[in-house]
Parts: C-alpha cells; structure tokens; sequence
C-alpha cells in the first residue's frame, strides 16, 4: 500500500539521509528524493538565543541530565532509569514529559523514592531553554526497532543550544546516525544501556566534551529554520515551473 500510494508522487522528501536511503529503493519512476530536515519554529528558537550557554561549560558532579517531550512507548525511557536506578552514580536527571507513559514512570519514581529523578510535566519555553543551558547532557531515547521511520524533533533545540545528546537508540536509525555521524555526543543501544552509568561516572573528565558542544553548534546551522524554508520554496518554484526541483546538494 504504501509503495503504491508513494509512486503517485513525481517528487518526494524526507526529514533525514537514514530515511531517504530507505525509500530509494521503493521509487518506480526515478522520482527525486529531497531531503528537508526539521526545524525550530521562531519563539523557541528566540528563547535559544535569549539564554545562550556557555561555550566552555565542563559537566561537574553531580552530572545534570534533561529530558523534555512526548513520553510514549516508542521512547522506552523507563527501561534507561531503571538501569540508571541501579547505579551508584551521581546524578540529577530532569525529566519534563507529557504523554501515554508518563504516568507509568511517575508512579515508578514515587515507588523508588530516589531524589536523583526529578519528575515534572512540559515547561514553557523559557524554562526549558534555560534547562538546555544548565543540562550537561541532553536525553533521547528510542525503543529498539521504532526509529526507522522518525528523527527526533528534540535534536534540533539540543543542537542549537550547544548541548551534547545522550543517545539510546539502534546504531543504524536516524537517530543513531546524527549522533554518531556528526559527533555531537554519546550513544549507547539497548544491549549496551547498563553502560549508560559508567559514561556518566567518567563524563567530567571526558576530553571530548568540549569537541560535542561545539559540533552541536556547528550541527544546528543544518537545522536553521529559514534556510530549510528558503529550500522549500525554491524546489517548489521549480517544480510547478519544470515539473522537477535541481539537484539537491543539502547533505
């Protein structure tokens, strides 16, 4: 069904390189894959910028962790705190979540009763721009086998902010790839989580934190919200004009 509905379309786009190497080989007709990443819209971005973080912020003890978004079972989060709740590591993690299972991990963390897990619903922008200054590192988790077909919407705040990501996900989805290809922090599978706790123990004396920020910086130019729209419009243009966009170079 979905090959039949999608080569109906002369021209088609994607939000990551990941996903458009998986629909090539579903296209009948050669049709132009155009690659159209997410973006911020203008107020959280402005909020970004309004509470820049420092260039030279080095993780301290304990290590400040930040989750912010939807928590479904396609994130699998509480699989990572349980590891976590089994360490010794000195840690705060601030989990800001709305959705089907954030429920579940209140209940969770009300049961375990470990202060290292501050629990709390979605802030607003401000806040949790300012959260993105102070947070050492930045948390997206993907349930094994869901990220083939998404890219997290929340790198792209983490990126402009400087933020390195800690990343549980498969090696090969798009997630996997962003962080691993552009180096913009840390990622562990699944079969590897219960090693989550020695990165954090080991993560203030990690030469290679300062490489993450500012490649994160440098990643968030990727991401930038008129560039992306300026693209948009001009395939656009092209394709009512000719009935196909130019070669599209953005990688």
């Amino acid at each position: 069904i979905q090959s039949v509905l999608f080569n109906r379309a002369e021209v088609w786009s994607t939000i990551s390189p990941v996903m458009r190497e998986k629909l090539s080989p579903i296209a009948r007709h050669d049709q132009p894959v155009l690659l159209f990443p997410n973006w911020m819209h203008r107020s959280l971005e402005e909020a970004v910028q309004q509470f820049p973080r420092d260039p030279d912020h080095r993780p301290a003890s304990p290590v400040r962790l930040l989750y912010s978004g939807n928590l479904g079972t396609k994130q699998d989060l509480q699989r990572l705190c349980e590891s976590l709740r089994s360490s010794n590591v000195d840690f705060i993690f601030d989990i800001r979540a709305a959705g089907s299972t954030a429920r579940a991990l209140r209940e969770w963390a009300a049961r375990e009763q470990d202060d290292r897990f501050q629990l709390s619903g979605l802030s607003d922008e401000d806040d949790f721009a300012k959260a993105l200054q102070q947070a050492d590192l930045f948390v997206i988790t993907e349930k094994s086998g869901s990220g083939g077909s998404f890219i997290p919407s929340k790198l792209v705040p983490a990126a402009a902010a400087g933020t390195p990501v800690l990343a549980i996900s498969d090696r090969d989805s798009p997630l996997g790839a962003e962080v691993i290809e552009n180096q913009i922090g840390i990622h562990h599978t699944w079969d590897d989580v219960h090693s989550v706790a020695d990165t954090l123990a080991g993560l203030a004396a990690n030469p290679t934190y300062s490489t993450w920020q500012k490649n994160s910086r440098k990643r968030a130019s990727y991401y930038a919200r008129d560039a992306v729209i300026d693209r948009y419009c001009r395939h656009i243009v092209e394709v009512a004009a000719n009935g196909s966009p130019s070669a599209d170079d953005h990688e």
